[in-house]
């Protein structure tokens, strides 16, 4: 799909962007959008799955079973960690690392 997605741009902007600047546009977007939900207020506690997603299935090879919360929990702090998030959002450092400098100090943590 990338080489669409090239063109795609290539014919709306007239720039050529390869795939590690097309991955940073990306990145800096998720990040963008993390940090928009902790200016509202949203912390890592409101991310996890919905409820229905967390139910024992009822069939197959998995029946009966449901992730295990602290497994969920595990897996969601992994993926903060991956992120360079803590549980407020994108930290500075990761701002700065994505040449985010305008947005540093935007989120407000818990021990501020």
């Amino acid at each position: 799909p990338y080489p669409h997605f090239r063109e795609a741009l290539y014919a709306a902007t007239g720039l050529e962007i390869g795939v590690p600047e097309m991955l940073l546009i990306g990145e800096r977007n998720f990040n963008m959008l993390k940090l928009a939900a902790a200016r509202q207020g949203y912390t890592r506690t409101d991310d996890g799955l919905p409820a229905r997603l967390r139910e024992p299935l009822p069939r197959g090879n998995s029946a009966h079973e449901a992730i295990p919360e602290n497994v969920l929990q595990a897996a969601i702090d992994e993926y903060y960690k991956l992120r360079g998030w803590d549980d407020y959002g994108p930290t500075d450092e990761k701002l700065a690392q994505l040449g985010m400098r305008d947005f540093i100090g935007l989120v407000e943590r818990g021990d501020q």
